[in-house]
């Protein structure tokens, strides 16, 4: 930002009002088993969805197994993005 640009009234309104916070985004993404076809999309049974959950689950015991995701991230990062595959697309 330019000195000229900094010392307008709204850039300092924004610099005040900004939060220089540190966070981790951790991507739990569902991908789909390889047999899975379009019904995906409204098959809901109740055996689907517990393969869903654990799906889930593991995904984020694999996640939370990586310490570096419960660590902030340095100040010159400011935000890091972790999504850890654990099964091939």
């Amino acid at each position: 930002m330019t000195p000229d640009l900094a010392q307008l009234p709204q850039a300092r309104m924004l610099a005040q009002a900004s939060d220089s916070a540190f966070c981790n985004i951790v991507q739990l993404i569902y991908r789909s088993a390889s047999y899975e076809g379009q019904s995906k999309d409204f098959e809901f049974s109740r055996c689907t969805m517990v393969e869903h959950w654990r799906a889930g689950y593991d995904d984020a015991t694999v996640t939370l197994a990586h310490p570096e995701v419960l660590a902030l991230p340095n100040s010159a990062q400011g935000v890091a993005i972790y999504d850890f595959l654990t099964k091939p697309c």
